[in-house]
């Protein structure tokens, strides 16, 4: 292993107390890195300076899941799809350490706003696919499988309704290279129907 240090500051406590902090990384492979904050105190003793006592704490790098989800990066972003007299307005946004992508939309006609929702899409670690779980302003909870196809995203769902009633459908987003993209539903089935 190879120890590597790297002092962030000496301060001087009293004139035979010093405090030294700063960052450590211990390396026993080329993927095998273990980082640590340190505080080491110092003693006079005469002319020499002692180690009193050395302490550390590991720092924690919050894990990510954007190496699977950074294919769905075209998705970040406003969009407005605006026309038959209904605009729906969509924002996405990456959550902290981008392990989640937060979308919210609402649906307003010359009436006035008729639904909003949040989606959040991200990694399942267990199944090993990207999936979502939308909640809309009616009631209704929307869980979908994203799959890579191609150029575009098929996404499964499976729909609770409001009144407990359930349905499925699949969307699909295609991006395009002129930074938009095109999203439409099919295999619609409610309640059976």
């Amino acid at each position: 292993p190879k120890l590597a240090a790297t002092t962030e500051s000496i301060e001087l406590v009293s004139p035979g107390v010093a405090l030294e902090r700063g960052t450590a990384a211990v390396t026993r492979g080329k993927d095998d890195v273990a980082q640590s904050r340190y505080s080491v105190v110092y003693i006079k003793s005469g002319t020499s300076w002692l180690i009193d006592r050395v302490t550390d704490e590991e720092i924690v790098v919050p894990l990510s899941n954007y190496e699977h989800l950074q294919e769905l990066d075209w998705l970040v972003g406003d969009w407005v799809d605006d026309g038959d007299g209904i605009t729906i307005e969509t924002t996405c946004r990456w959550t902290k350490n981008q392990n989640y992508i937060s979308r919210t939309y609402t649906v307003s006609n010359e009436e006035g706003v008729k639904s909003t929702g949040l989606q959040i899409i991200g990694w399942d670690p267990k199944a090993r696919q990207i999936r979502s779980w939308l909640f809309d302003s009616d009631g209704g909870l929307i869980n979908g499988t994203w799959t890579q196809r191609d150029d575009r995203w098929v996404v499964q769902s499976l729909a609770t309704l409001p009144d407990g009633g359930t349905g499925s459908f699949t969307s699909i987003f295609r991006p395009s290279d002129d930074g938009t993209f095109t999203w439409g539903k099919i295999n619609r089935v409610l309640d059976g129907q």
